[in-house]
């Protein structure tokens, strides 16, 4: 029985040590080989039709400064269409009407497309749009971003290149400071944009579209086969049907794309959800296709590392169980371990901020980092469900994330995460448990979750008296 576990044990250790450690090293090692690299924005007369796409789904909160942001778009007005996908079932669609109407009598040429059903979510409303498009390259935007008004002007002139499909803007957030949630998750996401989206565009390897502030050729998406609504990421289902079939991606990391992050629990808990299993969702989907492509072997492995990645989740509830039994036999070796591979990912985590935001104090750096450890380890529980989810093909609604815009309304669901309550209530039964059988090496580990299923707990009740 004691090298069954360990057998067993082997499989969360490889998969940390894959993921955590060679992976990550190599993502940090691209960035420093060409972080000095500057990519230059073309300057050309070229100025082919194109159409804006806002998907909408009740987005009373925003909609108006999206809009108003797509028709200050500098770009000669015959060139440009603005399309409004409104599958809104609420007050928002008087308020899209009303905006519409304003912009069309300015002489913009916008319309609002509307579906009798709500069939694809997002993918199907993008699928639908491009049916009417006028335009032959196609610039997305969720409802909660703001148009630069130079995006245009410094996207579609790579166009003039045939073989490129895609040219992606880096996300910025106007809320990143408005409280600690909203500083943790600014923090991951410029780690994905600067080291990893820059990184590998710099290095000729596959990034992916992040289903807004990006465009699109319009025949690229058709000869990869259009939007597919059988996943949770339409954008990266996408991103890699066109990437194996050739088509080139551009990565502007100077062209910033402000946001809005989500600063309450329980819209960014639906985020990470829907992120972590439709990521899982196009690997088991794609994987014999990326396997058969003929891509270089090693950007192979960078496709099938980011698509798995969500598996660490798994990893990391493995690691908690099997480390009991273990560490009956080696208490304290198997505890120490457990911390090692936790404190090591914590490490590139904060040595990746240490390099993006060198204005941090280290006092502030490590309120954010204990504030990190808190918030996704108790998601452990929730990411493993999506990612079994994912396994078994269990079909989940595309759920939107609210966003609180001018906050005229608040469309946060106001749910509890049963899924964390019910870890926290286990670790802290499995504490008395770990002391009569003295399994000390364990403690560190649950204590842990404890603390940040607990800390989990108290943000979803207290959010939901807010």
């Amino acid at each position: 029985m004691y090298y069954f576990f360990y057998a067993l044990f082997f499989v969360p250790l490889l998969l940390f040590f894959i993921a955590f450690g060679t992976y990550k090293l190599w993502l940090f090692y691209l960035y420093k080989k060409t972080n000095k690299i500057k990519v230059s924005f073309k300057e050309k007369n070229f100025y082919p039709p194109v159409t804006i796409q806002i998907p909408i789904y009740n987005e009373y909160n925003v909609v108006e400064r999206i809009i108003k942001s797509a028709t200050e778009v500098i770009y000669p007005r015959d060139k440009i269409e603005i399309q409004v996908l409104d599958d809104s079932t609420d007050e928002t669609r008087l308020l899209v009407d009303k905006i519409v109407k304003e912009k069309q009598k300015e002489g913009f040429d916008i319309k609002v497309i509307r579906r009798e059903t709500r069939e694809g979510y997002k993918a199907g409303a993008l699928k639908n749009g491009l049916r009417y498009a006028k335009g032959d390259f196609i610039a997305v935007f969720d409802a909660d971003f703001i148009i630069p008004k130079d995006f245009l002007l410094k996207t579609v002139p790579f166009f003039s290149e045939p073989d490129i499909a895609l040219v992606q803007a880096r996300w910025g957030f106007i809320n990143e400071n408005e409280n600690k949630l909203t500083r943790v998750e600014s923090m991951a996401l410029n780690v994905h944009f600067e080291i990893e989206h820059n990184s590998k565009f710099k290095n000729n390897y596959f990034f992916n579209f992040n289903g807004t502030a990006g465009i699109w050729r319009k025949s690229a998406i058709l000869d990869a086969g259009n939007w597919h609504c059988d996943t949770l990421a339409e954008d990266l289902d996408l991103s890699i049907r066109a990437y194996i079939k050739g088509w080139k991606f551009v990565f502007l990391n100077d062209l910033v794309c402000p946001s809005e992050l989500p600063p309450d629990i329980h819209s960014f808990v639906n985020q990470q959800f829907r992120w972590v299993k439709g990521t899982c969702e196009v690997g088991i989907k794609l994987f014999k296709n990326i396997i058969r492509s003929k891509i270089k072997p090693e950007d192979k492995i960078n496709l099938l590392s980011h698509l798995f990645s969500p598996f660490l989740y798994v990893a990391n509830i493995l690691f908690f169980f099997l480390l009991w039994p273990l560490s009956h036999f080696s208490p304290l070796i198997f505890g120490l371990m457990a911390l090692f591979f936790g404190f090591a990912n914590l490490y590139n985590i904060f040595m990746s901020d240490l390099v993006l935001n060198k204005y941090k104090s280290f006092k502030q750096r490590i309120k954010d980092m204990f504030y990190l450890i808190m918030i996704f380890s108790a998601f452990s529980f929730k990411g493993t469900i999506a990612v079994l989810q994912a396994v078994f093909k269990k079909r989940t609604p595309f759920t939107r994330t609210p966003k609180k815009g001018n906050e005229q309304k608040r469309y946060v669901k106001r749910d509890r995460n049963y899924v964390e309550i019910t870890g926290f209530l286990y670790y802290l039964l499995a504490i008395p448990i770990l002391v009569k059988l003295k399994l000390w090496g364990l403690l560190p580990w649950i204590l842990l979750f404890v603390i940040s299923s607990l800390y989990f707990v108290y943000l979803s009740l207290s959010d939901l008296k807010g």
